[in-house]
């Protein structure tokens, strides 16, 4: 099926807005020496798309990693997550929120003892509702809204403005002169977009600023000793309790280890094997 005009006019923007913000992003993954992989980058160890693979198997494909230790030829540890987005109408903006969640909030999970930082661009128009349910999620969100943006590239003299009733044969006309235009400015390296909303960028860069300058400030160890008592009714298991004695020399279970730090982070970790405890550890010995 052929693409509307219109939806092909929103995805011009919305690439322009993903070229754009790779270059800030790139320009953080050196500064902090982490690798940043993106869909569009060659690299030799995956194929065309930057999946993951969440603890069901299920594959998502994402628009930027960050990855400690990562490298063209090696895959490292992911330690943010952000997705790119660009909606025209309101009406789209709570699928694409929730769209979102369903693909980070999983790898969030599967890879919480790296505790990754989550965030979310996006450009055009989004409610009020839908971005304050991806904060509620822990996402940092940098948000170019539409009218700001239809004014910074009035600026550039490109005009990226478009209503759900102009018809499909004036968008095919402007359609080759928004591509034309756009092209020079990625071309160009042009960054006014940017700089027009240039404090909000610095509020998102600084949070994930925090994530990569985080400091480890406390650790809570609480060793699991005892046997493991099943019971089929509450009532047999309150007797058991009002008769329990302390038991001593106890059997080692577990070992629940919480790591706390400057920028609000937390990291549980569960581990059966004091070996496997001490390597987690480990990764903080400075």
């Amino acid at each position: 099926m052929a693409q509307s005009p219109s939806h092909k006019f929103g995805q011009l923007i919305g690439h322009y807005m993903e070229t754009l913000v790779a270059v800030p992003l790139e320009a953080f993954a050196k500064q902090f020496g982490v690798y940043l992989d993106y869909k569009n980058k060659v690299r030799s160890v995956r194929g065309k798309k930057v999946s993951w693979v969440d603890d069901k198997g299920n594959s998502h494909d994402l628009d930027f990693v960050f990855e400690m230790g990562g490298s063209d030829e090696a895959v490292g540890k992911p330690v943010a997550f952000i997705e790119c987005a660009w909606r025209r109408y309101t009406k789209h903006s709570r699928n694409k929120a929730q769209e979102i969640q369903g693909a980070l909030l999983p790898l969030a999970e599967f890879y919480q003892h790296n505790a990754p930082f989550l965030g979310v661009i996006l450009a055009g128009e989004f409610t009020e509702k839908s971005l304050a349910q991806l904060m509620s999620h822990g996402f940092s969100i940098l948000y170019f809204p539409y009218h700001r943006l239809v004014k910074a590239f009035q600026l550039l003299k490109v005009n990226i403005a478009y209503e759900e009733s102009e018809s499909d044969d004036v968008l095919l006309k402007r359609l080759p002169v928004l591509e034309k235009k756009l092209y020079h400015l990625q071309k160009s390296n042009n960054t006014h977009i940017l700089d027009y909303f240039q404090n909000e960028v610095d509020i998102f860069f600084k949070k994930l600023q925090d994530r990569f300058e985080r400091k480890l400030t406390r650790i809570l160890i609480l060793p699991i000793y005892g046997t493991e008592v099943s019971f089929f009714s509450a009532t047999d298991a309150i007797l058991f309790l009002n008769k329990e004695n302390e038991i001593s020399n106890a059997p080692l279970i577990r070992h629940e280890i919480q790591l706390f730090f400057s920028n609000r982070d937390e990291i549980k970790a569960v581990f059966l094997l004091k070996s496997d405890a001490i390597a987690f550890l480990q990764q903080y010995v400075k």
